[in-house]
């Protein structure tokens, strides 16, 4: 009788260890799992970090240009009203006013 216990619970004691390892290899997998998982977290992370850097310097870019654009378009009509001027009081050489302004914007 006492043997046939012993068999048993050695059976049993078995089982549990086989059980055990069996949980302790899922545990190390899963373990690696998150760890490969947090890395491509962190990387997802930084590339969002970079790309709303990318985005405020565009802005900042786009910004720039609007008021370089501003500027331009204000200088343009401001030229095309001296034109329009000197058309209205006769004065002939338009076309070399014209030419020295197309100098002054490359300057520009």
């Amino acid at each position: 009788q006492k043997l046939r216990e012993l068999i048993m619970t050695q059976i049993s004691n078995g089982e549990l260890w086989g059980r055990l390892t069996d949980v302790s290899g899922r545990e190390l997998l899963e373990r690696r799992n998150l760890v490969q998982a947090s890395h491509q977290v962190s990387e997802k992370e930084s590339r969002v970090e970079n790309l709303r850097d990318d985005v405020q310097r565009e802005q900042e870019a786009k910004q720039k240009l609007q008021l370089w654009k501003k500027a331009k378009t204000r200088w343009l009509t401001d030229l095309e009203e001296r034109m329009n001027h000197f058309k209205r009081i006769g004065m002939g050489k338009i076309e070399d006013l014209v030419l020295e302004a197309q100098a002054v914007q490359e300057e520009i």
